[in-house]
């Protein structure tokens, strides 16, 4: 039966390319879609005031296309702009009415913010708390089918699961349809005890909040492991490496400097305190396995008082002598304690490795001479923005944080270091 399938598809394949039509196997003859845009340019308006129609009703003057076609004056946004413009997708559409455009400057810039880039995504539904969200605020669950072992004779057998919590470029979505939930272990935990969750599937494992708690933290690794990547390739290339590291090992006198007069980069994101591990290199397979380890599952509690410290930054320069420096706080950089942050020590000393790999040499020299084992995460500059994403690491790392809640509970609240501004 695949033969002949195969034999039509080829032979539609070469009458395609002769026609000079795209074509796809999983499409065949339909055009590949593009992003699909309904920007177009508004006809000038005119005035609908009866006083300028003394005479004859709107609908026979030349401004009846005000009624009769509405649509053509019905504002619609245009594509939004990409980090680095492919050269193949400008020609593909120099004659549309919507052109690819490259961010700004500015743009980029604010591309480059973790915070900003979490606050500004599209927004979703939790379909339990019925709260509206960015969807970096959420964790995307999916209706699978179970095994056939397991399916009893005329019922189907459902389970609701995390989906799509890993990086693209390691494994894909499985269910093109999901629903999303907040992205906190309280709420999966009560969405279980209550059973409401029968009302998509009919069955949902107690260890659900542990998977997802697992998938995020899995998630970190893969965003670093990119970002080697892409670093390696910039090397092979030739290409212009950022000037200073997006990655920089903080020795013991640096860190006392930032915690006496709290002069931290502005560009900094986050600071992750990661001491050397010591363990079983036999279970260095559970680092990267999308299944959370059997010896964590059963203690996977996380003291969340201790996940996340934060530490001020002293205002920029032009800040300090305005007047506005009173009424807006200080900027706040998390500081991620590793040990905490990452229980399961093969996926914490890999993390560690990923962070030393993208470190320069002097940093490496300084790591192996110093014991604070602190390192400090900077935005990317504007022109490896597109190559290099820290801001992805960054996210990474807070939505681990905010799975697991740290002050949210009354016994918990967050530590402050406290900073001196000048």
């Amino acid at each position: 039966r695949l033969l002949p399938r195969l034999k039509k598809a080829l032979r539609l394949q070469s009458l395609a390319e002769q026609q000079n039509k795209p074509w796809s196997f999983r499409h065949g003859h339909r055009p590949i879609e593009k992003p699909k845009s309904l920007a177009q340019a508004i006809p000038p308006h005119a005035s609908l005031h009866p006083s300028h129609y003394p005479t004859q009703s709107i609908l026979l003057s030349d401004n009846a296309g005000l009624i009769l076609e509405s649509r053509k004056y019905t504002p619609h946004k245009s594509l939004p702009p990409v980090i680095e413009l492919d050269p193949k997708a400008r020609l593909s559409r120099r004659n549309s009415k919507d052109r690819p455009r490259e961010m700004s400057l500015e743009e980029k810039e604010w591309w480059a913010n973790p915070w900003l880039r979490m606050l500004s995504g599209p927004l979703r539904r939790c379909f339990y708390t019925d709260r509206l969200m960015p969807v970096d605020f959420m964790i995307r669950m999916a209706v699978f089918n179970t095994s056939a072992e397991e399916k009893q004779p005329g019922q189907r057998q459902t389970t609701l699961l995390p989906d799509g919590l890993q990086h693209t470029q390691f494994t894909s979505r499985k269910s093109f349809r999901g629903a999303n939930i907040l992205c906190s272990r309280t709420t999966i935990t009560k969405l279980y005890e209550s059973g409401k969750y029968k009302v998509r599937a009919r069955h949902m494992h107690a260890l659900v909040a542990d998977q997802i708690a697992h998938l995020l933290r899995l998630r970190v690794l893969q965003e670093l492991e990119l970002l080697v990547e892409a670093m390696t390739q910039l090397k092979a290339e030739g290409r212009v490496l950022p000037a200073s590291p997006v990655v920089k090992y903080l020795t013991t006198r640096d860190w006392d400097e930032i915690l006496a007069s709290g002069q931290l980069s502005q560009s900094a994101i986050a600071v992750l305190h990661l001491p050397p591990v010591n363990h079983d290199h036999s279970l260095d397979h559970w680092a990267t396995d999308p299944r959370p380890p059997p010896f964590l599952v059963a203690s996977a509690a996380v003291n969340a008082s201790e996940l996340l410290h934060t530490v001020s930054v002293s205002p920029e320069p032009w800040l300090k002598d305005s007047l506005l420096a009173s009424s807006i706080p200080l900027k706040q950089i998390p500081v991620y304690d590793g040990k905490v942050l990452f229980p399961d020590p093969a996926q914490r000393e890999k993390l560690r490795l990923r962070l030393v790999q993208m470190c320069s040499a002097s940093d490496l020299e300084a790591s192996l001479r110093d014991i604070s084992n602190m390192f400090v995460l900077h935005s990317s500059p504007a022109n490896v923005i597109g190559k290099i994403d820290i801001a992805a690491v960054g996210i990474a790392l807070q939505r681990v944080c905010m799975f697991e809640e740290p002050g949210s509970r009354a016994n918990h609240r967050l530590n402050w270091i406290q900073m001196n501004p000048n």
